[in-house]
């Protein structure tokens, strides 16, 4: 997972090592936004590499004293409940959209530690950004429609199925060994807007005006909004 023994985990994060369901282990929180914390862990039933999230939103509940389980902060229980079925209402359905190889799947959604965690595939991979600036800071059209179509026909799908990512920019598209784009980094449409119970996750130039307006609702335009910014970028590095 990339940690050296003398690295501290992520502040708040599970400790290196932990276990879940006797099968999945804990190794480097990499990132965290309103929701909670991705890892890199591994699953040793089927020996390989893992991405887990934890449902940990850190302005509703904190770490238990026992270092695993999570504590609703009080007078936070029912928001956090709410937020809570958001988070597995959203993972099972994004869980079932399998056919779609230009997104990160998920393949377990499993509870414990008095929260919920999901497991995905852990792909070798650099952010779209990053692939961009290592391009020479753009990439040209024909290179760039090959990444993007896929990953626009399976944004056709989800909406028609009435899933939204909302968060499309070019930190939550991945570039696979293989040449290939996906879409990663799926969160719970709470984290996607302002002035709501957990803090925001949104890249600038990427989130559209509505994810600013207090209870305006985000929609299929919002995602046509993040592609298209990131498609601009990808083309002029701006």
């Amino acid at each position: 997972c990339g940690w050296h023994g003398d690295e501290p985990q992520m502040t708040h994060a599970l400790p290196l090592k932990t276990m879940l369901q006797k099968r999945y282990l804990v190794g480097a929180a990499k990132r965290s936004n309103g929701e909670g914390i991705t890892y890199i862990g591994y699953d040793t039933v089927l020996n390989i590499p893992i991405e887990l999230h934890e449902f940990f939103p850190q302005t509703l509940s904190e770490r238990a004293a026992n270092g695993t389980d999570i504590r609703v902060v009080g007078g936070s229980e029912i928001i956090f409940n709410e937020s809570f079925a958001r988070f597995l209402s959203y993972s099972r359905e994004i869980a079932h959209m399998r056919e779609l190889s230009a997104i990160v799947q998920i393949y377990d959604i499993f509870e414990e530690n008095h929260t919920a965690y999901t497991v995905s595939e852990w792909n070798d991979s650099i952010t779209l950004r990053y692939f961009v600036e290592r391009s020479g800071g753009k990439l040209s059209w024909n290179t760039a429609r090959q990444l993007f179509m896929p990953v626009l026909s399976a944004l056709s799908v989800l909406h028609a199925h009435s899933l939204g990512h909302l968060g499309i920019s070019p930190d939550t598209l991945f570039i696979m060994e293989d040449g290939r784009m996906k879409l990663g980094g799926f969160s719970i449409g709470t984290v996607r807007q302002m002035d709501t119970d957990l803090p925001p996750d949104m890249m600038d130039g990427c989130a559209a005006i509505e994810q600013y307006i207090m209870d305006y609702q985000p929609n299929e335009a919002t995602d046509v909004y993040g592609f298209a910014a990131t498609l601009f970028f990808t083309l002029t590095g701006t």
